[in-house]
């Protein structure tokens, strides 16, 4: 019989991978969207769609795969377009290595690879002081459920 689908886990794992980035020490990390936004944020989406196979083994078993969505959130005042890009990019590539340096998220699924992101910035408040940026990484992951 199945043990329960990896998606949950493998978001709780990807979550603490996360927070344990020095390259993420000043960033605000966790799990599902900030009620309050502050300067520097990233999470763990809590949507996930979970898509199964079942594998004819003579067990009763699934390969599964679904994709976590990572967010980063910034937000300067004083900031150029290409300042809070820098600060989003900076902490993407530090994600996009720690990822690729443990691609089981501590063995939680079988891979898990980027496959892709989308960046968005735009003026944070009415006074044109602040800006902000939005960056989503997509992370499919595999799991094996038996």
């Amino acid at each position: 019989m199945p043990t329960g689908d990896r998606s949950f886990p493998a978001q709780d794992a990807l979550t603490a991978l996360l927070k344990a980035l020095p390259a993420l020490a000043a960033w605000h990390v966790d799990y599902g969207i900030p009620l309050d936004r502050g300067e520097l944020e990233c999470w763990v989406d809590e949507q996930v769609i979970t898509e199964r196979t079942e594998v004819t083994s003579g067990l009763v078993c699934y390969d599964e795969k679904f994709t976590l969505h990572i967010w980063l959130y910034a937000k300067k005042t004083g900031a150029t377009a290409l300042e809070i890009r820098s600060e989003v990019d900076a902490a993407k590539v530090a994600i996009e290595a720690a990822i690729t340096a443990d691609p089981s998220l501590g063995g939680v699924v079988m891979q898990a690879v980027i496959t892709g992101t989308e960046f968005d910035s735009g003026i944070a408040d009415a006074e044109a002081r602040s800006r902000d940026a939005a960056l989503t990484i997509d992370v499919a992951c595999s799991a094996f459920v038996g």
